[in-house]
């Protein structure tokens, strides 16, 4: 699985591959142009390699990278190795056969101010799926969110992923592609989401105070329901249903609806 074996060097001090301008290049070349960062040197890749390897179990609250500081560099690695499905590779959302395809785990890793911007993080798993909550405790399911705190996801793709009660407190996710993923009771308190679009989102007891919500795309499968947020009037955002017109939420609106908005519908911000 070692892509350019080097003991020698670090991630931060490797150049880029002979003819090759620079790593960006050399990745573009290989089909893979959502990486830049250095490739991880061989001892890294071993690393991950055996945690990967780990079961999960979810009683015990052990999973691959469980407590795991990760890099982007690290992620890209990950994406580039994966395998699911048959295939070889990140999850393409656009490819509609892939839907089915499970996403890499990241699994109470630790990702705190990490870049992830513009990678293919369809079907990512950060956290337990609810139909698992049952075969865990509280503790347990705080040991499956990843802690993403203050971590940059702008424009990228994490359609279709399980990140419910994941930490992503101050992120920056502007832009980024959330349809069909599942945020149920994830921590988005004063994350950016300015024009996020989270169609077919499930964002049930999501904390969302203080978050940037101006311009988001939802549409009639996207759900709000229990949201716990506390916006200021001041801080209402605009918001654009998938038919691309704009509206307003207000203030009057009540929490608690089951189930998505419509165009005609407004938010229940509180």
């Amino acid at each position: 699985m070692a892509e350019r074996p080097n003991t020698s060097a670090t991630a931060e001090e490797r150049p880029s591959p002979e003819g090759s301008s620079s790593w960006p290049t050399y990745w573009k070349a290989l089909g893979q142009p959502w990486r830049y960062e250095p490739g991880i040197v061989e001892t890294r890749q071993r690393y991950l390699a055996e945690h990967r390897a780990i079961q999960p179990d979810i009683k015990e609250g052990i999973y691959p990278f469980g407590g795991v500081t990760l890099t982007r560099a690290d992620v890209e690695w990950l994406l580039a190795t994966h395998e699911s499905g048959g295939l070889r590779g990140p999850v393409d959302w656009h490819d509609a056969t892939q839907h089915t395809r499970e996403g890499i785990d990241l699994r109470g890793a630790v990702l705190k101010g990490a870049v992830l911007s513009e990678l293919p993080l369809a079907k990512v798993r950060c956290g337990l799926d609810v139909a698992e909550w049952g075969a865990t405790s509280a503790a347990g399911l705080d040991a499956a969110a990843a802690h993403m705190q203050q971590c940059m996801l702008v424009a990228s793709h994490v359609e279709g992923a399980c990140l419910n009660r994941v930490h992503l407190e101050r992120a920056e996710c502007a832009a980024a592609h959330l349809e069909q993923a599942t945020l149920v009771e994830a921590h988005l308190e004063q994350t950016d989401l300015f024009g996020t679009h989270l169609e077919g989102a499930v964002l049930t007891r999501a904390h969302l105070a203080g978050a940037k919500l101006d311009m988001a795309v939802l549409d009639s499968a996207t759900d709000l329901s229990d949201v716990v947020s506390r916006m200021k009037r001041s801080a209402l955002p605009t918001w654009v249903v998938s038919s691309g017109v704009a509206q307003t939420s207000p203030l009057s609106a009540g929490l608690g609806r089951t189930g998505g908005y419509a165009k005609e519908d407004r938010l229940p911000w509180c």
